[in-house]
């Protein structure tokens, strides 16, 4: 008895000792902190500004996702998978190459917007609106910035060091809405000028960690963004497609609709925040530790990993949808502080979009880290297309809750797609799959 207690107990110390557990156990700690900090402002913004402000401020925010996808495409997801196959000293001269040099992309498509917004002006689009554009590159600068840090970091597997500027980005940043809403006139505007403050000061923090412990070696080299965009081009594609079957239905809705429109359907997100902790938590710490486990040719042990977090992202995700789903009545009021249409039926949409974009995710995060990013642009333009369609006639079926038809039907376009195509591989996987290997 004694001696199988002490079994036990070793089995347990072993889990929490292991260096897999522990990383992903920050990754997922940092997660929560990102995605109370987003909670949290998005919240204050409900409750203090108009739902037409509101939604204005959810639309700013798909944009500057955009940006960070484009990155995450021809940038830092190149690198992690990239980087773990290059030596030491190769790898830190690579990240510090890529640190100045991907912003010959980023100014030239900054600056374009800009010259955009002044056309807005001049034809009469509104002056807010314009004003929230040109806020909105000031913004994508400095967050691309963080980005980078905080890819560079999961690169190394140095997950606290990523913990350390989101804590820094999540304090200046929820305090400056505070502020806002204390001092100014809380708006979209004050919003990101917040968000740009606090991407802006973690900066230096940043590039002292990575030059002390990664020894760093910035310099400007304007060929670097060829090594990455072997693959990039593909993922580039991917990632836009992605993002339409996403994000572009709430551009849509307020095309059709308007920003209030867009407010209501937004609002609900914020419910399954947690469900979106653990799938980017395990996006993030899963690219970097599967692709140095294939640098090493060990198939069969990713093909183990990928599937057992999978089984635990799937359950884990359908669990609090369905308790969100029972639950959501008795808090609702008291959390948005106001009354939103048809609010069962938009959270049951969102239920099942989260529970098909849990199933989605390690599939993508696997073909990312297999380089199979020809195969992503082709499954991310046919579900793009599919959003598309499903989006507008959706919003005309059943009004704004309907414009959630369009990414619920690219997820599971996506998912057949990924399925069809990896069919070989995961019949090869399931043959040879062995939980204790």
């Amino acid at each position: 008895m004694q001696c199988g207690k002490n079994n036990s107990m070793s089995r347990i110390s072993r889990i929490f000792n292991n260096k897999f557990f522990k990383e992903t156990s920050i990754t997922i700690l940092d997660q929560g902190l990102l995605s109370a900090t987003n909670f949290t402002i998005n919240l204050l913004l409900i409750r203090n500004t108009a739902p037409n402000e509101y939604g204005l401020y959810a639309l700013a925010f798909s944009t500057i996702l955009l940006f960070i996808g484009v990155q995450n495409a021809i940038v830092t997801t190149p690198m992690t998978v990239l980087g773990p196959k290059k030596n030491e000293r190769d790898r830190a001269r690579f990240v510090g190459e890529l640190l100045p040099g991907q912003y010959v992309i980023w100014l030239p498509m900054l600056l374009l917007a800009l010259i955009f917004s002044e056309l807005l002006l001049r034809f009469g689009f509104d002056d807010f609106e314009v004003a929230v554009v040109r806020i909105i590159c000031f913004t994508v600068f400095f967050v691309l910035l963080r980005e980078f840090f905080r890819r560079v970091f999961f690169l190394y597997l140095l997950p606290q060091f990523v913990l350390l500027l989101d804590f820094i980005y999540a304090v200046t940043f929820i305090g400056g809405v505070l502020l806002a809403i204390t001092v100014f006139k809380i708006s979209a505007i004050t919003a990101l000028s917040a968000m740009s403050t606090a991407c802006f000061l973690l900066v230096p923090v940043a590039l002292a960690t990575g030059k002390k412990k990664l020894t760093l070696q910035i310099r400007f080299r304007p060929g670097v963004l060829r090594e990455t965009w072997v693959h990039g081009k593909f993922a580039l594609m991917g990632v836009i497609f992605t993002w339409i079957h996403n994000r572009a239905f709430l551009f849509l809705l307020s095309g059709i609709k308007d920003n209030a429109a867009v407010a209501d359907i937004d609002s609900i997100r914020l419910v399954f925040m947690p469900v979106q902790i653990v799938m980017t938590s395990i996006s993030a710490i899963l690219k970097p530790r599967g692709a140095a486990i294939l640098a090493t040719g060990n198939k069969r042990r990713f093909f183990k990993i990928a599937s057992i977090y999978m089984l635990l992202t799937c359950t884990a995700a359908i669990i609090y949808i369905i308790g969100m789903l029972l639950s959501f009545n008795f808090f609702s009021l008291s959390l948005f502080k106001r009354e939103i249409a048809n609010s069962a039926e938009i959270l049951v949409l969102w239920g099942v979009k989260f529970g098909l974009q849990a199933c989605m995710l390690i599939l993508t995060v696997s073909y990312q880290v297999l380089e199979q990013f020809k195969q992503l642009f082709k499954i991310g333009a046919i579900a793009a297309c599919v959003s598309i369609f499903s989006t507008y006639y959706g919003i005309g079926f059943l009004g704004a809750p309907g414009s959630l038809f369009g990414p619920i039907a690219g997820e599971i376009c996506y998912i057949l797609l990924l399925l069809y195509f990896a069919r070989r591989e995961i019949s090869k996987g399931i043959q040879t799959f062995d939980i204790r290997a």
